[in-house]
């Protein structure tokens, strides 16, 4: 580190185990860890509803321009899910904890 101002205190630093370093990928490790009750664990990051469908948005977006250059329209599946997606993304629906199944048949 060429700034060690940036260095926690070391009563912060988790002081892993040998094993749980070869777990994580000794040096060439690109697992990111975190520390929950004690414990180093994979970190899995949490995004809300709301986020995976402001980014289902683009998806949905990319398949509207490809449905509008070959002519074609969303099928009623399709037309539902954008409906669902679209309330959870702008927060009219906050009940969902989930995104809907995307349907298989998308364009018409």
């Amino acid at each position: 580190m060429s700034n060690p101002d940036v260095i926690p205190p070391v009563s912060d630093l988790y002081a892993m185990s040998e094993a749980e370093w070869s777990a994580k990928g000794g040096d060439n490790g690109s697992l990111s860890m975190a520390v929950i009750d004690g414990k180093l664990v994979p970190y899995i990051q949490s995004v809300s509803v709301q986020q995976q469908a402001e980014n289902e948005t683009s998806w949905i977006n990319q398949q509207a321009a490809m449905a509008s250059a070959m002519g074609e329209t969303f099928t009623a599946d399709m037309k539902t899910y954008v409906k669902a997606v679209q309330a959870i993304a702008t927060r009219a629906d906050t009940t969902s904890t989930a995104l809907p199944t995307r349907p298989t048949d998308i364009m018409a």
